[in-house]
């Protein structure tokens, strides 16, 4: 099998040691530390994607890098679910088990976390199609060299090649803007559009899906910790009302729509 180029032998090592220290922090914590434990394997479940990211990338942050080298929203979402909830799955079905359960994997996660989940994994998949669909249409031809507007288009280009984005292809505001490499990607990334006209500017709807996002995480969160700091075992996570679900959804029909809306007349539109 071919190595990939940035990966080496201590991206492995990290890895299984990591994985072994997971195991040990829930098998060695008292039955009853459920929440610590859940936060230590958060903790190094978060360390093993790190280390991943690292390896394939060269980026410590490579988990959130997508195909144009620049870190993006919805892989950040699906990251915070993943950290939040599979840790604490692990963490109760083992405490569980040390309980004497007969069924320690029964554990009921409700639907609508699944359907939270679910939106942000399938736009993480629906994104790129957007893209795509986007990309093969024709191009919007950029404005005369006696347009006003070609000397604002080339301050532009020129402020996003500083900040690692290669223009040197750049025929159509639809299309996206590609980063040289993954050291090029930035935190600014997760707000700023995609295509060429709209990547110079703060997108409002990244913004949004951005909080939205966090406010979701954290709040059930700290239900989660409290279920956990229960005595007992544990068979059915913390319930999440509709709203919150609708919530997400439009946020993220906006953050899709915004992405598939033409860019026509460059700079100008919005």
């Amino acid at each position: 099998m071919r190595r990939l180029p940035n990966w080496l032998v201590w991206h492995s090592l990290a890895i299984l040691i990591l994985s072994a220290g997971a195991i040990s922090i829930v098998l060695l914590l008292p039955y009853h530390a459920r929440v610590q434990s859940w936060v230590l394997v958060s903790a190094v479940m978060a360390a093993i994607t790190l280390v991943a990211g690292h390896g394939v990338t060269g980026c410590w942050l490579g988990f959130l890098i997508d195909r144009t080298n620049r870190m993006s929203l919805t892989r950040l979402q699906v990251a915070l679910w993943t950290l939040t909830i599979f840790p604490a799955l692990f963490a109760a079905a083992i405490s569980n088990a040390r309980f004497g359960d007969p069924a320690p994997l029964s554990i009921a996660i409700p639907i609508e976390m699944w359907i939270l989940m679910g939106i942000s994994t399938a736009t993480v998949v629906g994104t790129p199609l957007v893209r795509v669909k986007k990309t093969t249409q024709p191009a919007i031809r950029r404005e005369k060299a006696s347009s006003p507007i070609v000397l604002d288009e080339a301050y532009r280009l020129q402020n996003l090649e500083n900040q690692g984005f290669d223009v040197s292809s750049f025929d159509s505001d639809e299309k996206p803007l590609v980063k040289r490499s993954p050291a090029d990607a930035s935190v600014s990334d997760l707000f700023r559009g995609v295509e060429a006209a709209k990547a110079a500017y703060l997108d409002l709807s990244r913004v949004q899906m951005f909080f939205v996002t966090l406010v979701l995480v954290v709040a059930y969160a700290i239900a989660l910790g409290f279920k956990l700091a229960a005595t007992g075992t544990i068979h059915e996570f913390p319930a999440v009302d509709a709203g919150m679900v609708a919530l997400m959804g439009i946020s993220h029909v906006g953050f899709i729509a915004r992405m598939a809306v033409p860019q026509s007349g460059g700079a100008r539109a919005d």
